[in-house]
């Protein structure tokens, strides 16, 4: 199977084969790269996607349909969009453009999108939706001439990827004009601050052929996350933007490199004077009582109260701070409310109901220019809660299973009640154990079932009402089957143990056969 992305859509979309809507999806990516697949993240709220679809449409009537399906069971699930039919007359070519609102509820489950023409239905690239992370960055772009390549770009279309990766800065040059200033003198009227940056990441084929025409656009935005950076308009500073695509061996994935200038352009007075960029300032919080940066749960039955420390490295490097105040946020970052101006070193942080709260502090130097520290994050629950999820060590069927090492925090002593259900499943099915860490006991042993199959277990909390556990699931062999695959939710309970509650995660494994 080629993956060669001649469009050059980050989320490409296939022709579906007949016109009903099953789990064989055979021009997927992790359906044609053995037994490994990366997934494609986006965030919930407004989200672009486009499509080239048959010449022969005429009118926005021969679009059916467009929705957004799970992938598990292909599900149709409610999201509000607005689709467009597009013509490039020079072409005859036909495309739609589809704006999608996806929902803050669906995080943590793969998606696609479904369209249906009177000439044809296609499906796209599948993407899980997760809630905004502030350790991916962000990368957007589109173009002002309308098309490049095989992609159109009405008013306000723009892709959008995340990604892992580290942006690198390198060594900054200034560039100057002169001009003489009537005593033979030459000085600087006009000054350029450029400051290389580079990163990189593997990626899937798509993506990565997606990215090498990144630089035939004039519209891009770069958004560095884990520094602070969140704005999405487009910079026009961002120049001389160059994709270096290296493709590994396996013919699935490629090592996609970045480089990139941000340019700052400095007017100067008639002074022989050389003005330099103005730097942020830097921020920096932690944890007050161990000086750490975990993320923190408490039951809303406690006193759920934390204090937070401004650390030494908050700082503006070129001397000019103004001032810092405290922001928090109670919807996962995607808004930010400010609590004031600091005063010391430590802000107290009281949270009496229920939510996933988070802090930051917000650095502002006497030229306006912003820093933004790291986040602190704090739920306050009101029954037990998963918490310090983590890919176990541990894992006896290495190829073919998925294992997590999970803590659950709750009251003392308290019976806390686990639903297990699949999610999806192909294959000669599945065996699930659960085990307690503490002494390496097997408190489970599930053979699973068709899509839809639970059941529940009941471990008890110790005296500090903390359980430490840990789960593997193991697919059954192929015996000719072209791919195996099963999805496992664990979720908990409420106090009640009859009403299941928001804390869960998901076990997960496809392997090509």
């Amino acid at each position: 199977m080629s993956f060669y992305n001649t469009t050059k859509n980050p989320f490409p979309f296939y022709p579906l084969e007949g016109t009903v809507w099953t789990n064989t999806k055979p021009l997927w990516f992790r359906n044609n790269c053995k037994f490994q697949y990366q997934k494609h993240i986006i965030f919930h709220g407004k989200r672009y996607f486009q499509l080239r679809v048959s010449d022969n449409l005429q009118m926005q009537g021969d679009i059916t349909s467009v929705v957004l399906r799970r992938v598990s069971d292909n599900v149709v699930m409610a999201a509000d969009n607005s689709h467009t039919l597009y013509v490039d007359n020079k072409l005859n070519r036909k495309y739609v453009v589809i704006e999608m609102d996806i929902p803050s509820g669906y995080i943590d489950a793969d998606y696609y999108v479904a369209v249906e023409t009177d000439y044809g239905y296609y499906y796209s690239e599948p993407f899980c939706v997760k809630n905004p992370d502030t350790d991916l960055i962000g990368i957007t772009w589109a173009s002002s001439k309308g098309k490049v390549g095989d992609m159109v770009y009405p008013e306000n279309f723009r892709h959008f990827v995340n990604i892992e990766a580290n942006i690198l800065p390198g060594e900054y040059q200034i560039e100057e004009d002169t001009s003489e200033n009537g005593f033979g003198e030459e000085i600087p009227d006009l000054q350029v601050l450029r400051q290389p940056y580079t990163f990189s990441f593997m990626a899937p084929n798509f993506l990565a052929q997606a990215f090498s025409a990144l630089r035939l656009h004039d519209k891009i935005q770069i958004l560095n996350r884990p520094k602070g950076d969140y704005d999405e308009a487009f910079d026009e500073n961002i120049k001389n933007v160059q994709v270096t695509i290296t493709s590994e061996e396996d013919g699935c994935f490629s090592l996609v490199e970045v480089s990139y200038q941000e340019e700052t352009i400095i007017t100067t007075a008639c002074e022989d004077e050389i003005l330099p960029a103005n730097n942020p300032p830097q921020a920096d919080i932690v944890w007050n009582d161990t000086q750490t940066t975990e993320d923190r749960v408490c039951n809303v039955q406690e006193t759920c109260q934390q204090t937070v420390l401004i650390t030494e490295f908050t700082y503006d490097p070129d001397d000019n701070m103004d001032h810092t105040e405290w922001e928090r946020s109670s919807d996962y970052g995607a808004t930010w409310v400010s609590l004031g101006n600091s005063v010391g070193d430590t802000k107290i942080f009281n949270e009496p109901t229920e939510g996933h709260y988070w802090y930051r502090l917000k650095a502002i130097d006497t030229y306006g220019a912003i820093g933004y520290s790291n986040i602190l994050k704090y739920e306050v629950y009101d029954y037990a809660s998963f918490s310090n999820l983590a890919t176990s060590a541990i894992r006896t069927c290495e190829l073919l299973g998925d294992a997590k090492d999970f803590d659950i925090v709750g009251d003392v002593s308290q019976n806390a009640k686990i639903q297990f259900k699949v999610l999806s499943t192909y294959g000669r099915g599945f065996y699930l154990k659960l085990y307690n860490r503490d002494d390496d006991s097997l408190l489970l042993t599930w053979f699973g079932g068709p899509a839809g199959t639970t059941t529940d277990k009941i471990v008890t909390l110790d005296g500090a009402g903390l359980g430490r556990y840990r789960v593997e699931m193991c697919l059954n062999s192929c015996n000719g089957d072209i791919y195996i695959q099963s999805t496992v939710e664990l979720r908990l309970y409420k106090d009640d143990n009859t009403t299941l509650g928001d804390s869960h995660f998901n076990l997960v494994k496809f392997y090509q056969c």
